[in-house]
């Protein structure tokens, strides 16, 4: 006579190797996941360690560029204060002005923000470089304005000068408040980069 296990029994003997299987099936899966997940991570880091290298280059020539480019600013601010001074004495005063704009580049901020290679940076810092590039974008206005200025022919009528004059000189001081604004900028930035 044949005794029968009980089919609960039965069915335990066989859930011990299926559940020890599936655990391990679970276990690869997350293991895979989270071997996957860190890769993932190192080249996020990697490509924001090198968009912050390529930034950091660019800002190192914007701002040996601006510290170029400064003093030739502040003495035409001179020339345009003096010449304006010379109209209010009544005297003939050279409208003539030489300027050398401010062209600053950022292509590695705008590719770091388009493929947003900067997910992984702290953000204190990703907002000092936005506040930087803004400043920058400011000095393209400045030149818009200034060449708008220059250009348009009605400025160069003798009853135009002193608002033509009035007009670059308020430009020029502004200009020169971005540029100073944007020295800082660049030292506060390239010590936090050093950090």
């Amino acid at each position: 006579m044949r005794v029968e296990k009980p089919l609960s029994r039965h069915l335990a003997l066989k859930a011990g190797p299926i559940l020890l299987e599936v655990t391990l099936i679970v276990f690869s899966i997350l293991l895979a996941l989270g071997v996957d997940s860190c890769r993932e991570r190192h080249a996020k880091r990697e490509l924001a360690d090198a968009a912050l290298a390529n930034i950091r280059a660019e800002i190192e020539l914007n701002q040996a560029t601006l510290e170029r480019v400064l003093p030739g600013h502040r003495g035409l601010r001179a020339r345009l204060a003096e010449a304006m001074a010379r109209l209010e004495r009544g005297e003939d005063a050279d409208t003539q002005v030489d300027f050398t704009p401010l062209n600053m580049i950022s292509a590695a901020w705008e590719t770091a923000a388009t493929t947003q290679a900067l997910e992984p940076v702290e953000f204190q810092k990703v907002q000092l470089l936005a506040r930087l590039y803004t400043g920058q974008r400011w000095i393209q206005r400045f030149d818009d304005a200034w060449m708008a200025a220059t250009l348009n022919p009605q400025n160069r009528l003798p009853a135009m000068r002193r608002v033509y004059l009035s007009t670059l000189l308020g430009l020029i001081e502004n200009y020169i408040g971005v540029e100073e604004e944007l020295q800082r900028n660049f030292t506060a930035v390239l010590s936090r980069f050093d950090k």
